[in-house]
């Protein structure tokens, strides 16, 4: 699920551009957010969002459904999440 505090979402057309292994047609990631592994997306103001840790926890769980295991270390959104904390600690002195 996407963590609204901690990821910065950006509309389906903006994320389409940037989903990992060259882009895609915004009209895929609607097929995506609707699939057996979905894209997680928010719908805000009437618009599709979605952020590029969820993209990248999308290509992760395709990926495992495709080789039948989850891969080792591929929990993208925890060590960036846990990078993002030690930056705020390091920040405030911590």
């Amino acid at each position: 699920m996407i963590d609204l505090s901690t990821e910065d979402v950006m509309p389906l057309s903006k994320a389409a551009k940037k989903y990992p292994g060259g882009g895609k047609h915004v009209s895929q990631l609607h097929r995506y957010r609707q699939s057996d592994t979905p894209l997680e997306c928010v719908l805000v103001g009437g618009v599709w969002m979605t952020s590029v840790e969820a993209m990248h926890r999308h290509v992760e769980k395709l990926t495992a459904s495709r080789i039948g295991r989850q891969l080792p270390g591929s929990d993208f959104s925890a060590t960036l999440r846990q990078q993002k904390a030690e930056q705020e600690l390091a920040a405030a002195g911590i």
